[in-house]
């Protein structure tokens, strides 16, 4: 099922681009081998030579607003190569689309692609994901398309993303808490960990915290286990003391 919705997707979006599309990325839990159809979205970047006009954006949101989360949720950020060749942190980007932003593209459908020169802090994480694991789904290789994006940028990124789950656990308990643990993981060792991955070394590495932890992965593989919120709380303050000891 997720190589049809995926090859339909890549088929759609070169229907849409045209002559003006590079490539289309895979990055994310499915391209480290750990996407769950109960828990994970299909991540994607497509890149241009050129921005596409606010036509072609309404033909693929359109696409997106039918299919996205029929089955799987999509995520996609749409960049043209001129904003990749001049890296710039935050990136711009010319599109975007996930379920968080269903919403804006239902209620204000007038123009689809990025008129106000938003930035989004989060493509520096999703890049150095797709250039260390990611997979190309058509076109031009990762290495011709994307630059090295820098340390910094990775940090500045996965950190902001690590305080609102230290602060907002309570909205997705589950991801927060993987994703705390692999900020901890790249800042102690440098790897860069899906959720799961994570959560694996988790265990290994904060042995007390098993049993919450076993829980927690077990979610995210689509168990309906109950979680206890103290019992996360408490495993939460353990990841931030270690990762507040090395900032």
């Amino acid at each position: 099922m997720v190589k049809e919705v995926l090859e339909h997707l890549v088929g759609k979006i070169k229907d849409i681009a045209g002559d003006r599309l590079v490539g289309v990325y895979l990055h994310g839990s499915l391209a480290m081998s750990s996407f769950f159809p109960e828990s994970s979205d299909i991540d994607v970047i497509a890149v241009t030579d050129q921005a596409l006009e606010n036509e072609q954006y309404r033909l693929l949101t359109e696409y997106l607003l039918a299919r996205s989360d029929h089955p799987f949720p999509i995520e996609i950020s749409v960049l043209n190569k001129e904003q990749l060749q001049h890296w710039k942190h935050p990136c711009l980007f010319d599109y975007h689309f996930s379920e968080d932003w269903r919403e804006h593209f239902e209620m204000k459908p007038a123009v689809y692609f990025n008129k106000g020169g938003m930035r989004d802090a989060d493509l520096a994480a999703h890049l150095t994901i797709l250039n260390k694991r990611g997979q190309v789904l058509y076109g031009s290789p990762i290495k011709e398309v994307f630059p090295a994006i820098p340390v910094e940028d990775y940090k500045h990124a996965i950190l902001a993303d690590y305080q609102d789950c230290l602060e907002d656990m309570d909205d997705d308990p589950v991801y927060s808490i993987l994703n705390m643990l692999r900020v901890y993981r790249y800042l102690l060792d440098g790897m860069i960990n899906s959720k799961l991955e994570a959560g694996e070394w988790g265990l290994l590495q904060l042995p007390e915290y098993q049993s919450v932890l076993r829980k927690v992965i077990a979610v995210q593989k689509g168990d309906s286990k109950l979680l206890d919120m103290q019992e996360l709380d408490s495993l939460r303050e353990a990841i931030h003391k270690q990762v507040k000891g090395m900032l």
